[in-house]
């Protein structure tokens, strides 16, 4: 009953920093404000690492499939609410001996990962949490001179009482709304990403 209730609190407190948030967006014009900025600790928003398989190019079905480890850090979010970030790719433990078996090529030439900067990503629709899924649109990555083909990665933000998460959590509550005011939301995720804090 204990957990119930701290759960119950903890969404109450997620509805109430949306409310607030549409609230303090619509108080001042910017015209008004007297910004300045104050340096803070950068805090990591990322992604569950998730287990993704995908397929060998050249191969079709379990023959080529490779299993690998994927998530996204996220570097800003943007005035369209998506999301731009980092992917990490990382192949499970014995998959890159299976690639070297496929293709003919040796370990050393299979990194244990790969990334891409500067991916794009949406909030996938009517998202919420405990598990706020977001969208990438990559559907390749390259493995060293090896082609991984994905069918879909859908990754998730993971409910916890950390600020970043439950700022996550109030933000998509707000876009499932349909709102203009996610304004405050979306800023404040920028602040813990720089690390950068604006008073007014």
């Amino acid at each position: 009953m204990k957990f119930q209730s701290a759960k119950m609190d903890f969404r109450a407190f997620v509805r109430v920093m949306v409310c607030g948030c549409l609230i303090m967006s619509g108080s001042t014009s910017d015209a008004q404000k007297q910004v300045t900025e104050r340096s803070g600790k950068k805090v990591i928003i990322a992604t569950v690492p998730s287990k993704v398989s995908g397929v060998l190019a050249g191969y079709n079905g379990k023959a080529g499939e490779i299993k690998t480890k994927v998530s996204f850090t996220v570097t800003a979010v943007n005035p369209d609410d998506t999301l731009t970030g980092d992917l990490t790719i990382t192949l499970i433990k014995g998959e890159a001996q299976k690639i070297t078996q496929l293709v003919g090529t040796t370990l050393a030439e299979i990194p244990a990962s790969a990334e891409m900067k500067g991916v794009v990503a949406r909030f996938e629709n009517k998202t919420a949490c405990p598990e706020v899924r977001i969208d990438l649109p990559v559907r390749e990555i390259i493995f060293g001179r090896q082609l991984l083909v994905y069918d879909r990665l859908l990754l998730n933000f993971q409910e916890s009482r950390k600020e970043s998460a439950t700022v996550i959590c109030a933000y998509a509550n707000c876009l499932n709304k349909g709102c203009f005011g996610c304004k405050g939301l979306r800023r404040r995720l920028n602040e813990l990403i720089c690390g950068t804090v604006k008073t007014e």
